[in-house]
């Protein structure tokens, strides 16, 4: 009976150090520690379909656009005032709704 729980300890202590072996290799390849500088996107080649390749070019695209935050210290843009409406609630349907009206 005592062979069989060291056999479980074992096997659980292997299994962790697999777990743990496959989550530091997938965080080193998923943090840039396992090629030339990432992963690169190559339309139509790997499985990645054009469309993929275009929304990922794109994304680049954006990244390096720079917004001029000057606006908000406008006076135009300070002048402006909210002109939402509260909108009182009040009570919906009716306290029995399958009783005749």
């Amino acid at each position: 009976m005592a062979q069989n729980g060291k056999t479980k300890n074992i096997i659980n202590i292997l299994i962790g150090i697999v777990v743990v072996g496959g989550l530091g290799f997938g965080a080193f390849y998923l943090f840039g520690g396992g090629g030339e500088g990432g992963p690169s996107v190559t339309p139509g080649v790997g499985g990645i379909s054009p469309e993929a390749a275009q929304l990922v070019q794109l994304l680049s695209t954006l990244e390096r656009i720079e917004l001029d935050h000057t606006i908000v210290e406008r006076p135009d843009f300070i002048s402006l005032t909210n002109i939402r409406i509260a909108i009182p609630t009040e009570p919906v349907g009716t306290t029995r709704p399958f009783d005749a009206l």
